[in-house]
């Protein structure tokens, strides 16, 4: 039986140094969609993190708050628990499909970037409203697909099943939820033109009106570009080094904007179980 959430290498990993700045980027986005969580849960609700990952996030608002972070994963698992622990956070392993809690466990239920990757969206949505207690929250981000693919073109994220814009994120949200708010996660303007131009690559990766040699010289340029970006790093000790990108890239320069007007980075959920 296929898994709804299939184990794949996709992790976001706090290291010690990042290679490139669009690493350090995508650090920073996920990261700040745990900040901006922790002003909807207050101290000792009892909060789920659902694909956890490497657990920095679910460590990172366990300092107020109990959580539990699960992930299909048993190796990342592992590495979290011996990194991350600490009385507040459990990190548990599950089988991607069902969510191995009964129903109304949880006061709050998170889960970033994670949506993409899942088989079945629809039961991955039941799932948390079935695990969630009544007036709980649940908080989702996902890639805002309106800036990652072109038209008709499927994503060119191999680990990613689909991807949303901002009416089939709260259509699939709707299916369980009465009560559903779509925002959008985005930056400053030196940000988002890196992480735009990051994935702007990509557009003709897959559009089937595109032929197979534009599709494959596209795929070529990008995967030229990372190595480049990569050789340039390690010639450049300032570059690879993470205090170096925290003095210019700042979790405070992301932002939630209420209204989704198409050029968002992230798209932002906020449900409320009625």
């Amino acid at each position: 039986m296929s898994k709804y959430i299939e184990q794949t290498g996709e992790r976001i990993i706090a290291i010690n140094n990042f290679h490139t700045k669009e690493d350090y980027i995508i650090y920073l986005k996920h990261l700040f969609a745990y900040e901006f969580a922790k002003q909807y849960l207050n101290e000792n609700l009892l909060v789920l993190d659902v694909g956890c990952g490497e657990g920095y996030g679910a460590s990172y608002i366990s300092d107020t708050l109990r959580v539990m972070a699960v992930d299909v994963n048993k190796e990342i698992i592992k590495r979290a628990r011996i990194k991350y622990a600490n009385r507040s956070v459990n990190f548990m392993v599950y089988d991607g499909i069902n969510l191995p809690f009964a129903n109304e466990s949880f006061d709050a239920i998170i889960s970033f970037q994670v949506i993409e990757h899942v088989e079945d969206d629809k039961r991955f949505i039941s799932e948390i409203y079935r695990i969630l207690k009544n007036k709980g929250l649940f908080i989702i981000t996902t890639p805002n697909k309106r800036n990652r693919l072109g038209f008709r073109q499927k994503p060119w994220n191999i680990f990613h099943k689909r991807e949303y814009n901002f009416k089939e994120l709260k259509t699939v949200l709707k299916r369980c939820f009465t009560n559903v708010e779509i925002k959008g996660i985005s930056a400053e303007n030196n940000i988002k033109k890196i992480e735009l131009d990051r994935v702007k690559s990509y557009i003709y990766a897959d559009i089937p009106f595109v032929t197979p040699l534009r599709r494959a010289m596209a795929l070529l340029w990008h995967r030229l570009r990372i190595k480049i970006s990569k050789e340039i790093a390690n010639r450049n000790r300032f570059v690879e080094n993470q205090l170096d990108f925290a003095n210019q890239y700042k979790i405070e320069s992301f932002f939630v904007s209420d209204k989704c007007i198409g050029d968002e980075l992230d798209l932002l959920g906020i449900c409320k179980k009625e």
